[in-house]
């Protein structure tokens, strides 16, 4: 009875720990709370790429809801010293974008980026889309979406650099559009991912798993190769097929020729 006691203590604190970790991340909250929240605000799409390949997509079509913490159902992983790119997507209407990473998982996104002004300058309108071209004009807008077919007209691509100092662990990322009320000519707080959604807008977290960097490849060196020669020699695909072929016969790409990596240029 003892042991089953203590085993369900341990067991609530380990709960109680995890939930408290789960909501050390700052929640949103309407600053307007008679105002509607407006799907043309909010995030439409984002589409993560590293090197040119695509690790995680999420649309939300209808754009419903303000908050949406999605950080267990949508997620990448990334190495330290890798680039990431971002191509995201907001409604008609939305002012700005804002992007921010937490490294160090400590609740804290501490690596931000915003689409059209600099993090934590004044919200206004000269310094939103509004006030960059294509966007500053309704009828631009319009005409997007009618040829895309969706709401999300307006669009940026951000690109972060993973830390070598980030933690080797999954942690983070945070997409805010609008929220902070540009309605009723209130004097409007800078964007900030750690503070308030507000009126509109909206607010997507999501997960990414941090590894090491990469290390030295093994088991063949790495040769580039510029001249062609007719000499023969044992080629064989990336993939491990074997090609009955010549040197001098091969297009563009990456080879394992007499056993070592060769880049055809």
């Amino acid at each position: 009875m003892k042991i089953f006691t203590s085993l369900l203590s341990l067991g609530m604190a380990l709960y109680a720990f995890n939930f408290a970790q789960a909501q050390s991340y700052t929640q949103p909250y309407q600053t307007v709370p008679t105002a509607m929240h407006a799907a043309t605000q909010s995030l439409y799409s984002v589409n993560v790429s590293i090197d040119g390949n695509t690790v995680m997509t999420y649309t939300d079509t209808n754009g419903r809801q303000s908050y949406n913490w999605l950080q267990d159902e949508y997620s990448f992983t990334v190495k330290k010293g890798q680039e990431v790119t971002l191509d995201v997507r907001a409604g008609i209407w939305s002012w700005d974008i804002a992007i921010g990473f937490d490294w160090d998982h400590d609740g804290t996104f501490e690596d931000q980026q915003r689409a059209f002004a600099k993090v934590g300058s004044t919200a206004s309108k000269n310094n939103s889309s509004w006030g960059h071209e294509p966007y500053n004009t309704d009828t631009y807008r319009k005409s997007q979406q009618t040829a895309l077919g969706h709401l999300g007209v307006v669009q940026h691509t951000f690109k972060f650099t993973v830390p070598a100092t980030a933690k080797e662990e999954t942690t983070r990322f945070r997409i805010l559009c609008d929220g902070d009320g540009y309605a009723y000519g209130r004097t409007v707080p800078p964007f900030n991912l750690n503070d308030k959604v507000g009126y509109a807008g909206s607010m997507h977290d999501f997960g990414v798993r941090i590894e090491g960097e990469a290390g030295p490849e093994t088991g063949i060196n790495n040769t580039t190769v510029t001249n062609n020669s007719n000499k023969p020699a044992e080629i064989y695909t990336i993939d491990g097929l074997r090609l009955n072929t010549t040197v001098d016969k091969l297009t563009r790409g990456i080879y394992i020729i007499n056993g070592k990596k060769v880049v055809i240029r």
